[in-house]
């Protein structure tokens, strides 16, 4: 069953876009600055605009890819359902294409229109860039039940350890230094914690089912036997 959208109010969708906006004015900002000084190494750059490595890349190519007219579509642009403009997460898909502009307007349109997750317009993206999906199209393989199992908890350990690191480098109770963390955390990176959490909330949902049938299954035959 689809996951059903809901609309997200125009305060939230208000402050996505100035989100996106900021973003933006930071990526034109170190462009002026590298215009102006001239050839500048990427260190000087991340320390003078307390910005990662990634969040430099992103947004120098948001402010060269976007002219400020075109930013401002962006920004106004809902999704009808949802009430919602794009996040940064999107906006980072769509520099994938940052060389050709008719498609990246054509694929921001539809995802727009749509509502399209990150995941979707991603694999849009392959699918327009001639690229094979992620699966290579070949079918999925079952493997045993404990090779599945051992993977599973392999990568919940991970994400699980992971996670624990951020709460000690923010020493516990710093809620300030927590906040400074995952401003400087890549919005992809924050996508996909986020999409770990919700697979195992599935997988969770999934193994109760299949646990809830074989006890209905189990109940039924010992039922028969003792008959």
């Amino acid at each position: 069953m689809a996951k059903k959208l809901r609309p997200i109010g125009k305060a939230k969708g208000d402050a996505i876009a100035d989100e996106l906006r900021a973003y933006y004015s930071r990526g034109q900002e170190i462009e002026d600055y590298v215009e102006t000084k001239g050839k500048v190494s990427n260190k000087e750059l991340k320390s003078r605009f307390n910005v990662s490595q990634q969040q430099l890349s992103k947004t120098r190519a948001f402010a060269r890819c976007y002219t400020e007219k075109g930013l401002e579509a962006l920004c106004s642009a809902r999704t009808p359902k949802t009430g919602a403009p794009l996040h940064w997460a999107h906006v980072i898909q769509l520099l994938v294409v940052s060389d050709n502009c008719k498609l990246r307007n054509s694929l921001q349109k539809k995802a727009i229109r749509d509502g399209w997750s990150v995941r979707r317009l991603q694999e849009e993206i392959r699918k327009a860039r001639g690229a094979k999906p992620e699966s290579g199209g070949r079918p999925f393989k079952l493997t045993t039940k404990d090779a599945a199992i051992s993977d599973a908890l392999r990568w919940s350990a991970e994400v699980e350890r992971y996670l624990k690191a951020l709460l000690e480098k923010a020493d516990g109770e710093d809620d300030n230094k927590l906040l400074e963390i995952d401003k400087a955390m890549a919005d992809q990176d924050k996508l996909r914690i986020r999409e770990f959490a919700d697979a195992l909330q599935k997988i969770q949902a999934t193994a109760g089912n299949v646990e809830a049938r074989l006890r209905k299954i189990d109940r039924s035959q010992s039922s028969r036997t003792k008959r």
